[in-house]
């Protein structure tokens, strides 16, 4: 009875000894361990610092695992409550990989083909081309490589944004008048309505709306309870969303809001550290793939179309952008939306997996903060993140110049303006004020059709971020004062001249 106690007694010190030792693993160059985990957090919280990044979140998954999902800093700034791994974010473009994947279970099911063309399933659709845009493929949507400029095709959409908004397909027949610059399948350009495209195809072929069904088939398969299109019905924990207004961070318009049903396939969900990294556990350990079989997974993150400006790298069958990394193959995929950031870093053949979310628009951080924590875990010292100002950063500072000059322009019209009224109107040399009136009539103009018909984005006024187009407007203003100002002069020192000679 007493060896069976002591033997007991031996077994739970030996149990004990064994699970009190860090998690290790380094097969195939990937460390994780305590020590480890702990030096990407340091390194995560001090770019978060650096960068000024309110919060945000990451994960980390190993071989079917998730190993780690951290909450960072603060999901609103006045609130200032604590960023979880639950806390949801619009995730923007890491959307696209969603919908390659409702796509690929259609294929496996039998219910379409990849080498369909789009108009086997909307017998309308077209780009200005018509006879090109009839070759176009479910693969060439797939890859990137319609064979249309993004920006133009975005731009499409953006002229009637009332109408547009309504559905995929009425954004979609908003491309009618897009011209193609290439041809079908030959070169990979970002195509974010391609999957606007496939959203509809998906809703002609099992009859349900896009967000159902990929509701149905991805979220619940995997068990990503909190993903979701309609965030307004999820407000337990969902993250403000921030932009920038003339420097400085400022809530900003939800994605949702701003998109509407356009843009659900390509850009529309929201989702947390925690669903995410069970949707990547299914993209880096093949084995546990249940949604599609292993080797059209394996097969679909293989193939695709090189970049146009980059042919080592190349767009997938499964929504992400293939290059090499550090030596290892990768997939990546980023998300940009109105006020966040998301990103996703695979490395299949390590069955290792990275997330981020940040809940700002800092679209430059993503891609090297995802490389650094992935630099630590293969063993690597990460290289150091080019701490630059974000695009909405820069243009918030453009914009704040551009109010400076308009409120010295200003300043000098009312001067110039007492001036002349001192002088009674009378002027030395009158084609400086002619030709004056006219350069800042012609500004005014300028300026004017600049901004009501260039249309660069869907966000803000007329597609420009909110302080920019202020700013843009009081220098408008002030160019027109100006002009009228140097017109009137100019008319009251002839009216004078003529009363004098008339005398």
């Amino acid at each position: 009875m007493k060896n069976h106690k002591k033997a007991a007694i031996w077994l739970t010190i030996f149990f004990f000894f064994i699970t009190s030792f860090p998690r290790i693993s380094s097969a195939q160059g990937v460390t994780i361990d305590d020590d480890t985990l702990k030096q990407v957090y340091q390194y995560v919280e001090e770019q978060f610092t650096n960068k000024d990044i309110l919060g945000g979140s990451y994960g980390i998954i190993y071989n079917g695992e998730v190993i780690e999902a951290k909450g960072i800093g603060v999901t609103d700034l006045e609130t200032e409550e604590k960023v979880t791994p639950t806390t949801l974010y619009p995730i923007a473009s890491v959307t696209k990989p969603f919908t390659a994947m409702g796509i690929l279970y259609l294929y496996n099911q039998g219910m379409l083909d990849l080498k369909d063309t789009v108009t086997t399933y909307l017998p309308w659709f077209q780009y200005a081309d018509v006879e090109k845009s009839s070759q176009i493929t479910i693969e060439n949507l797939l890859t990137h490589s319609s064979g249309v400029n993004r920006f133009e095709a975005d731009g499409a959409i953006y002229q009637n944004e009332k109408q547009n908004r309504a559905s995929l397909e009425s954004s979609i027949r908003a491309l009618s008048s897009v011209e193609m610059e290439s041809n079908p399948g030959e070169q990979g350009e970002y195509c974010n309505t391609c999957y606007t495209t496939l959203g509809h195809i998906i809703e002609k072929v099992t009859g349900q709306p896009y967000e159902e069904y990929i509701e149905e088939t991805v979220f619940s398969t995997l068990g990503m309870g909190h993903t979701t299109f309609t965030p307004e019905e999820n407000h337990d924990d969902l993250a403000s969303e921030y932009s920038w207004f003339f420097g400085q961070q400022s809530k900003t318009e939800r994605n949702y809001a701003v998109f509407g049903k356009s843009q659900q396939s390509e850009g529309g969900a929201y989702s947390n550290i925690e669903d995410i990294s069970k949707f990547v556990t299914r993209l880096v350990d093949t084995n546990s793939a249940n949604i599609v079989p292993p080797d059209l997974l394996q097969y679909a993150h293989e193939n695709g179309v090189p970049l146009a400006s980059n042919e080592k790298r190349f767009y997938t069958l499964s929504g992400f952008e293939s290059e090499d990394f550090l030596e290892h193959k990768t997939l990546y995929k980023g998300g940009d939306g109105i006020g966040s950031t998301s990103g996703i870093l695979l490395f299949p053949e390590e069955k290792l997996g990275i997330v981020l979310l940040i809940g700002e628009a800092e679209s430059e951080v993503k891609q090297p903060l995802l490389q650094g924590i992935a630099s630590i875990l293969l063993g690597e010292r990460p290289e150091p993140i080019d701490l630059t100002w974000s695009l909405w950063k820069i243009l918030g500072f453009i914009a704040l110049g551009i109010l400076g000059i308009a409120l010295i322009l200003l300043f000098l019209l009312s001067f110039s303006l007492r001036k002349n009224i001192k002088r009674k109107f009378v002027l030395k040399r009158k084609w400086p004020y002619m030709v004056g009136g006219v350069l800042y009539l012609l500004l005014a103009i300028f300026l004017g059709y600049f901004l009501l018909t260039m249309r660069p984005s869907q966000v803000g006024f007329f597609g420009f971020p909110w302080d920019f187009a202020i700013s843009v407007m009081v220098l408008i203003f002030t160019f027109f004062l100006w002009s009228i100002t140097l017109f009137f002069s100019l008319f009251e020192h002839v009216k004078r001249h003529k009363m004098n000679i008339s005398i």
